[in-house]
């Protein structure tokens, strides 16, 4: 199942900015502010567990239709997304996650 989205950050915010949808961040508690990371105001993202995803009933799902999800590498949003597709939820990985904006260091 290659036919998962992923977008790189300009792509993902004209997205957002179009669609009024959030990136959601899966990445739990971290020392920075995924927001600023994104330079996007605090109500356009939403944090979720990545492991409480899979407990989300089909209704609770949708909410996430069409979002962008984000986490530090993009390999558990690749997932996540991968994961939404089988439940024919449509939803975009950042391309790299977060530390392909700020770096290896994050």
């Amino acid at each position: 199942m290659n036919d998962v989205k992923e977008v790189d950050l300009e792509e993902a915010k004209k997205m957002i900015e179009a669609s009024g949808k959030k990136f959601v961040w899966i990445g739990g508690p971290t020392r920075v502010a995924i927001p600023e990371i994104l330079d996007v105001s605090d109500t356009q993202v939403l944090a979720i567990e990545g492991a409480e995803i899979r407990m989300f009933n089909d209704g609770k799902l949708k909410v996430l239709k069409d979002c962008v999800i984000v986490c530090p590498h993009g390999r558990t949003s690749l997932a996540i997304t991968k994961f939404l597709k089988t439940k024919n939820i449509e939803a975009y990985s950042l391309r790299g996650g977060v530390a392909a904006i700020i770096g290896e260091n994050y």
